[in-house]
């Protein structure tokens, strides 16, 4: 805790930063006590700040502790809303209904929060990929953060994807950010991938009665493009956000 405020002087210096993102893929996994020292130690600088954590790792102390001190958003992996999916590929052990407590407790508290989601897994299915926009659907997040599955070394899905010829040994995988998909998955085609990729927000916020207008803007051409443009405008209006950049 110590070098950690350390740091904090030091950027605070040379940044006076307004707003601080902490890079830590589950903040909130320590005892209540490791959570404590934190907000003992952060209270001399209350900006506010963002990061990220588990599900399982949300309870109501230390949600209460981290809002007294500036906590304005949290990012939540999801991941999956497939739930025997999750357990058995992600070793990701809580439950749907354990999720949507935990977005609960933030939204009590008035905390803003996305969650970060992946598609693409080996032998998923389209209606796989509903399963997670169905949860998300029900929590209603602030924001939604998606990436492309990426195979990386070391990882049993990894070795799933070479042993049933999906990808080859050799292959490097690329940062989560890529925005494609390498995969040859029998059970999904990169077209439908690349697609739901870029609509899984329209998805979540909009009414069903868009869907069918929504699977159009999956098709990554002509007529597609002009649809998702046009959903995209509806979109940041339904959200309030100001759309800027290119048209």
């Amino acid at each position: 805790m110590q070098r950690i405020e350390e740091e904090l002087r030091a950027y605070i210096k040379i940044y006076n930063p307004e707003f601080v993102y902490i890079v830590s893929e589950s903040f909130l996994a320590g005892s209540i006590d490791t959570v404590r020292n934190f907000t003992e130690m952060y209270q001399q600088f209350s900006i506010p700040f963002w990061f990220n954590t588990r599900p399982e790792d949300i309870t109501e102390e230390k949600v209460r502790c981290i809002k007294e001190v500036g906590c304005k958003r949290i990012s939540i992996g999801l991941e999956h809303g497939n739930e025997e999916f999750r357990k058995k590929f992600l070793k990701r052990n809580y439950s749907n209904v354990a999720f949507k407590r935990a977005c609960e407790i933030l939204r009590s508290h008035e905390i803003s929060f996305s969650t970060n989601v992946i598609i693409g897994f080996p032998y998923e299915t389209r209606e796989m990929v509903f399963d997670t926009i169905n949860v998300l659907r029900d929590v209603k997040p602030d924001g939604v953060s998606t990436h492309i599955f990426s195979p990386y070394h070391g990882s049993e899905l990894r070795d799933i994807c070479v042993k049933d010829g999906m990808i080859s040994e050799d292959m490097i995988a690329e940062d989560f950010f890529h925005g494609d998909y390498r995969l040859k998955n029998p059970t999904i085609s990169k077209e439908e991938i690349l697609g739901l990729f870029r609509t899984i927000p329209l998805y979540v916020e909009m009414d069903k009665k868009e869907y069918a207008r929504i699977r159009t803007a999956e098709r990554l051409d002509e007529e597609g493009d002009k649809i998702f443009n046009e959903l995209k405008k509806e979109f940041y209006a339904c959200k309030g956000w100001r759309q800027v950049g290119r048209e």
